[in-house]
């Protein structure tokens, strides 16, 4: 036996039938069996892990009265994400009052969000409105006192969980028991007291997994243990919302800076690699571009589904016309060549062969990935201006920084051989030394 299911006990066959807990502390939600989303992995069959709510639960949470507005708490309040979303939803004349769960440290939480806000640089927020609570989004009751969570559980209409691991190094068993459980726990906190809405922020990289062959692949950087707990959470949500819980799923591209500052995390992204290894190399390949959505309109699209009368089952905000990776070229100060001269061309060498390693599933999920924009009905934003995304996110002033591609992993190889002869360029510009459009620490580009 291999794979997931070798670190797991033999299951029971004499009990397959009887509907199992996958942990005792969530005793109104029952699956299959114990290991339901185990089975389903190895199986690559997400009926394996349909969950069921017990009939009172079930009556309680799907017969929620949508309120007009009232009190919202976001789970992961001082991320990239929960952040920005804390700051939105203060300034909604909907919205009461809304609490912050963030992780405890020296610095106290309030002084940690206001931190975070002004390193990206929100300042439409109304500090009237927010309780910043500190807290474990992977831990019973949120690591919080008994009367605080009751507190919560009573007072609360809308519940966004922005909380999640980001680690592709780690299997889908080191990530279950913290980002998978906390996950049904936010389903009962939201079934139980006050029935609430929840918004589940998942991600693009479950849909990796599709056919039997994605599931028996060995892990990697795509096909990942966060990948697959990205695909567990998305089918646990997109079946209660079938079963009429007011639940909803995100499914979520690249988030990347707003379109006001442009602002984002930066090198903690893969893209940042992406971008790296293109700039390391003075070359892009000629190709669309990689769906995205700027943090700003993420979050106006699940606050005003959230809000909406009937709020979607799942959303997918994305930009919404395609462009082509010559706009990257256009920013970085790059060439544009195509794709098998810039995988081995003069000067290509082992960057260009990590660079295909590392995208040689990309095509893969860009044609498995559905590509139509889900979003609120009345929602209008513009996405389609990506010459002015560019000119927001990048810094073209600015030198090279030092040992540009290293931080990727990228082997320089000798000075001289960094791009193509002139013949193979298309639409692309080649400043001189020093002239060269740099990334900035903390900037992203709105591709994904």
């Amino acid at each position: 036996m291999t794979g997931l299911a070798a670190r797991l006990p033999a299951p029971d066959k004499t009990r397959s039938a009887i509907p199992g807990l996958l942990s005792p502390e969530f005793p109104s939600i029952r699956f299959a069996g114990k290991f339901a989303d185990v089975e389903a992995l190895n199986r690559g069959d997400a009926r394996a892990l349909q969950p069921t709510l017990d009939a009172e639960t079930a009556s309680h949470w799907a017969g929620i009265e949508r309120p007009a507005g009232g009190n919202g708490l976001v789970v992961g309040g001082n991320g990239f994400v929960g952040a920005h979303l804390v700051a939105h939803l203060s300034t909604l004349p909907q919205i009461a009052k809304v609490w912050a769960l963030v992780r405890g440290d020296r610095t106290p939480p309030r002084d940690r969000l206001d931190a975070t806000l002004k390193k990206y640089r929100v300042s439409a927020v109304d500090w009237s409105k927010i309780e910043v609570v500190e807290g474990t989004p992977t831990a019973p009751r949120f690591g919080l006192p008994a009367g605080l969570h009751g507190e919560l559980s009573a007072g609360v209409d809308l519940v966004y969980n922005c909380a999640s691991s980001t680690d592709y190094s780690v299997g889908y068993l080191d990530l279950r028991s913290d980002w998978v459980l906390s996950l049904l726990r936010l389903v009962e906190f939201c079934a139980d007291g006050g029935p609430k809405h929840l918004t589940y922020l998942g991600s693009i990289g479950r849909f990796f997994y599709q056919v039997a062959e994605d599931f028996v692949r060995p892990d990697s950087w795509w096909y990942s243990g966060y990948a697959q707990m990205k695909w567990v959470n998305a089918q646990l949500m997109l079946s209660l919302g079938a079963q009429g819980m007011p639940v909803t799923l995100c499914d979520t591209h690249y988030v990347l800076g707003a379109t006001t500052v442009g602002l984002d995390p930066g090198r903690t992204y893969s893209l940042w690699r992406v971008l790296e290894l293109a700039k390391a190399l003075g070359v892009v390949w000629d190709g669309a571009g990689m769906n995205y959505v700027p943090v700003d309109v993420l979050v106006g699209a699940v606050t005003a589904n959230s809000l909406a009368a009937r709020p979607l089952t799942r959303i997918l905000p994305r930009n919404v016309d395609p462009y082509r990776t010559s706009l990257w070229a256009a920013g970085l100060g790059i060439d544009v060549v195509p794709w098998q001269f810039f995988v081995s061309g003069p000067g290509a060498g082992t960057q260009g062969h990590g660079f295909a390693v590392l995208l040689r599933h990309r095509s893969t999920r860009r044609r498995r990935q559905p590509s139509p924009r889900i979003v609120p009905a009345g929602l209008h934003v513009l996405l389609a201006d990506h010459r002015r995304a560019v000119r927001t996110l990048f810094q073209p002033d600015r030198l090279p920084e030092p040992g540009l591609g290293e931080a990727a992993g990228a082997d320089r190889g000798p000075r001289g051989a960094r791009g193509p002869g002139r013949e193979h360029v298309k639409r692309g510009t080649r400043p001189g030394p020093g002239d060269r459009c740099a990334l900035k620490p903390g900037h992203g580009l709105p591709i994904s």
